[in-house]
């Protein structure tokens, strides 16, 4: 994979060589959150963080339905100088603030990744944070409070593969239960090694597989 990945500052994702990663701006967000209510004298700071992130957010926002070539000309006119200016500000203040307390820690987050964090403004299909794939593996992460863990290395990939299926035919529109009753039904039946044009023919988007699985909507929520 040589693209580029959207993730929180977990210092693990530094070991994916070979991509771009965007930080999550949310992440950085919730630092100052937890600043302000954590200490009345760092408030005021924490949230003049705040209003300036908002900016960026509002922006987002404001822009969703540009195409590719208009939301990168925004971000570069109007969203790098708010960063520049963001981090700038981050520098000044943080020289009067004590590492250790939780603003401390918020503005040395910032600093920390800063190349990260502007990177999405060069990359249309990056957005200021990873909330959708964070609400994607939702599921899974409540649920391995009950399944505690991978027994192997090789289970965990597994599982991944698994995951990512169910969740590639959620975000389809599929019932995953009837999508993966039919791959295992269908799959067998194109040998050991099968041709990848007949692969293409079981993923999620393609027009049988969306007639044969796609999830009914329920009669009484309508």
């Amino acid at each position: 994979f040589d693209g580029s990945i959207q993730t929180d500052c977990y210092s693990g994702y530094k070991k994916v060589t070979g991509v771009t990663n965007c930080a999550c701006w949310v992440h950085l967000r919730r630092k100052f959150v937890e600043a302000k209510q954590n200490s009345k004298s760092a408030s005021s700071k924490a949230n003049m963080a705040l209003v300036k992130l908002q900016e960026l957010f509002k922006l987002e926002k404001d822009w969703e339905q540009l195409d590719e070539a208009e939301l990168l000309r925004r971000r570069e006119e109007e969203e790098r100088p708010l960063v520049d200016a963001f981090f700038e500000w981050v520098d000044q203040e943080s020289l009067s603030v004590p590492p250790r307390s939780a603003l401390g820690r918020a503005f040395s987050y910032a600093q920390r990744n800063r190349e990260n964090f502007y990177h999405y403004l060069t990359l249309p299909d990056a957005a200021l944070s990873n909330n959708l794939a964070e609400n994607a593996i939702r599921p899974f992460v409540v649920g391995r409070k009950n399944w505690l863990f991978s027994g192997s290395p090789r289970g965990a990939e597994t599982s991944s593969t698994l995951y990512s299926l169910t969740e590639t035919a959620k975000a389809n529109g599929l019932d995953s239960k009837k999508y993966f009753a039919y791959i295992l039904t269908e799959l067998p039946k194109l040998g050991q090694f099968p041709d990848p044009e007949a692969l293409d023919k079981l993923l999620p988007w393609h027009p049988d597989v969306q007639e044969i699985c796609r999830l009914q909507p329920n009669p009484s929520q309508s």
